[in-house]
């Protein structure tokens, strides 16, 4: 069973859930399913091994905190602080670009 999980991220899962992240957390009905699939992002990126994987989706990540959901902020936060772990990650997350620095975690309107 292992093999075929490590088999089933390595075959580019992650890039998949992060579009579907992006398309879908800004509809009312998808809110829920997007929180699930960063909980799901969150607990893959405890393992420094799928770290590379995020690399190149990190301005996505970030987009999100600026949602005006709070459950959303705080699992893609709860992912940002997990990838932050790995030292390599460091550089990329400090070196993103985001819209403008914005309070996490905020209320909406």
């Amino acid at each position: 069973m292992y093999k075929f999980k490590f088999y089933l991220f390595r075959q580019g899962v992650i890039p998949i859930l992060v579009s579907f992240l992006s398309k879908r957390s800004r509809e009312e009905d998808g809110e829920e399913m997007a929180e699930a699939v960063l909980t799901t992002l969150g607990n893959v990126a405890v393992l420094t091994n799928y770290h590379e994987e995020f690399y190149t989706h990190l301005h996505s990540l970030f987009a999100l905190v600026d949602l005006e959901s709070i459950a959303i902020q705080l699992q893609t936060m709860k992912l940002l602080v997990n990838l932050s772990t790995n030292p390599n990650m460091v550089p990329s997350l400090l070196g993103a670009k985001v819209k403008q620095p914005q309070p996490f975690l905020r209320s909406p309107p």
